[in-house]
């Protein structure tokens, strides 16, 4: 039992670090996005909410400083690639961390459950399943006779279809009278 325990724990910090992981990961993001979209403003660096976003921002673009030239804007502002680099690496770690602890996790929870499953087939248990009563042998019957079949009926063939009869010939139609749609005009 103590082993079941510790794989509990084990399962326990493995969600935790997985958390931690996300957390840092999402507040790395939300700080490296917040100081792209203040350094494409222009915004001032010493307001305090930017010095404090632009530093932040500044340690966790740290690895990938001087990878991409940032791009300098009309208004004093810049697009600082490395940033939008640095949000997109940082998500990917997060899940490719996230994923790799899920398939351990889920490793451990199929190696748990088949070890926690018995190698031989169990007996029913009385308290499974009431116990049907037992029936008395009762002599067989004979079987009765077999009634023969009646016999089947003709059935007769289809008769074919009359003929139509011949349709009539169309009356011809009336011609319209016209009726002339200014006094003097031709009739058309």
């Amino acid at each position: 039992m103590a082993g079941s325990a510790a794989e509990r724990g084990f399962l326990t910090v493995l969600k935790i670090i997985t958390w931690i992981v996300y957390v840092l990961a999402f507040a790395a993001t939300i700080i490296l996005a917040f100081g792209f979209v203040l350094a494409m403003l222009g915004a001032s660096p010493t307001a305090p909410f930017s010095a404090f976003i632009f530093k932040w921002s500044l340690r966790f673009m740290g690895p990938f400083a001087g990878m991409i030239p940032s791009t300098p804007l009309a208004n004093g502002g810049a697009i600082v690639w490395n940033g939008l680099v640095a949000i997109f690496a940082y998500m990917v770690v997060a899940w490719i961390v996230g994923l790799a602890l899920s398939a351990v996790s889920r490793r451990l929870n199929v190696e748990r459950a088949a070890v926690s499953q018995p190698r031989t087939p169990q007996q029913p248990t009385a308290s499974a399943a009431p116990a049907q009563p037992a029936v008395a042998a009762q002599p067989a019957q004979p079987a009765a006779p077999a009634q023969p079949a009646a016999p089947a009926q003709p059935v007769a063939p289809a008769q074919p279809a009359a003929p139509a009869a011949p349709a009539e010939p169309a009356a011809p139609a009336e011609p319209a009278p016209s009726v002339p749609t200014q006094p003097g005009a031709p009739d058309a």
